[in-house]
């Protein structure tokens, strides 16, 4: 039977000493080394956001001409702002919004051949430095009945005014049905 040498065990003692003194070290500091400072873009809380309706009433798209709704994210701080991307004959309604307190975050699919796809903001968040929307983009899956008729998928939210930059962090997922 062959028996480790005298060096062998030394270096064997040596390394099983030097980890039990790194792991009760990081045990009796953790501050030292489990906390860190604030991120960058630490976040200041949950924001308050309300969902509003934009009616259609003219069954037809938000680009105010047949099959030309273009799908995206968009924030309005004025009514100008309204008008000036969908143009003056835009064909939904924007309930009054007091645009000196509140903005329009409107997260739009374009024009769908089919119904069953919508959105869901789960929550808005504020950093020092922006505005985060965290939203989920639903589709159908190829099991749901569905109708076969245009839609436009959106959700518009409001949130109080502010000039810091909106990032929309929005998930895709198919539905199951």
């Amino acid at each position: 039977m062959n028996f480790p040498d005298f060096d062998d065990l030394m270096i064997l003692v040596a390394i099983v000493l030097i980890s039990a003194t790194v792991i009760i070290f990081f045990l009796d500091s953790p501050q030292i080394y489990f906390e860190s400072a604030p991120a960058e873009n630490s976040v200041a809380g949950p924001l308050e956001f309300e969902i509003i309706s934009l009616s259609n009433p003219a069954g037809n798209n938000f680009g105010g001409s047949e099959f030309d709704a273009v799908s995206g994210n968009f924030v309005f701080k004025s009514t100008e702002d309204v008008v000036s991307y969908w143009g003056e004959d835009y064909s939904f309604s924007v309930p009054e919004i007091n645009f000196s307190e509140k903005m329009l975050l409107l997260l739009f699919g374009g024009t769908s051949y089919h119904g069953g796809n919508s959105y869901v903001v789960n929550n808005v968040e504020e950093t020092d430095s922006e505005i985060i929307v965290n939203a989920v983009a639903i589709s159908s899956g190829v099991n749901c009945v569905i109708t076969q008729s245009i839609s436009f998928p959106h959700v518009a939210v409001l949130i109080h005014a502010s000039e810091k930059q909106v990032v929309f962090n929005v998930v895709n997922s198919v539905s199951d049905c």
